[in-house]
């Protein structure tokens, strides 16, 4: 959170801004010889397969590559998560299983 969003919520007597979470970007890593398995289209920038799928609210991309590499975008700048209480934060765990 940056300084003027800190001051412009201080001084509008609120104690702190909420907390939200835009987007997510995970690089993981699986068997390579799983890559060979997979039937999925190549991805238009590179020797990567790409999946995509609609999870809740959210837009999900995963492009895996063949050494192992998977990519994984999460998109929710129009439905943030919020991360402000446990509940919020299980619901962020439970979102990604």
């Amino acid at each position: 959170m940056g300084l003027f969003e800190v001051s412009f919520y201080s001084s509008l007597g609120l104690p702190q801004a909420p907390i939200f979470l835009h987007n997510f970007h995970f690089k993981i890593g699986i068997d390579p010889e799983s890559y060979l398995d997979l039937n999925l289209p190549y991805y238009d920038k590179n020797n990567g397969k790409v999946h995509s799928e609609n999870k809740r609210t959210s837009h999900v991309d995963y492009v895996l590559y063949p050494n192992g590499t998977v990519d994984i975008h999460v998109r929710c700048s129009n439905n943030p998560f919020k991360l402000e209480t446990e509940i919020d934060r299980s619901m962020i765990i439970a979102f990604f299983g």
